[in-house]
C-alpha cells in the first residue's frame, strides 16, 4: 500500500518504549541524501528521536550541539558522531572522527520543522 511504501521511506512513528503517554517516537534507520525531514517532532511532549545503532561506530547519543559556521567546521573534525546545528535545526552524522568532512557514512540525518533545541535526552539508539 501507499502507506507502507512511505513508512517503508520515511520510517513509522511509533510509541516511545516503556511509556504509556502518547508521545511519538521518531525513526531513522538509514542516512539518505539530504536528510529526513522531521515535522512536528516536540521534545517538551515527550517525542524522543530514535537513530538506528548500526549507523554509529559507539553506542552513544552524546550529542555536539553548534551555533556558528566555525563551531560547525570543528564539530567536523571531532570524535562525537552526532552534530547539532542549532541555527538550522538540522542534525549531522559525523562518521569519520578527526578526518576531513563528515565521512562517506556520514552527512546530514535530520531537519527539524518547525526548528526545535535538540538535546541528548531526546535521542534514543534502538
Amino acid at each position: 500500500s501507499d502507506l507502507e511504501a512511505l513508512q517503508s521511506i520515511w520510517g513509522a512513528a511509533a510509541s516511545a518504549g516503556g511509556s504509556s503517554s502518547a508521545s511519538d517516537g521518531f525513526r531513522i534507520d538509514r542516512l539518505i541524501s539530504g536528510g529526513w525531514l522531521i515535522e512536528a517532532f516536540d521534545p517538551a511532549a515527550g517525542d524522543r528521536l530514535e537513530i538506528n545503532a548500526d549507523l554509529l561506530n559507539r553506542e552513544s547519543t552524546r550529542l555536539r550541539i553548534v551555533d556558528s559556521g566555525r563551531d560547525l567546521r570543528r564539530a567536523k573534525r571531532s570524535r562525537r558522531e552526532l552534530v547539532f546545528d542549532d541555527r538550522s535545526s538540522s542534525l549531522y552524522l559525523n562518521a569519520n572522527g578527526r578526518e576531513r568532512g563528515w565521512g562517506g557514512d556520514g552527512g546530514l540525518l535530520a531537519v527539524f520543522d518547525p526548528p526545535i533545541l535538540l538535546d541528548s535526552s531526546d535521542l534514543q539508539l534502538v
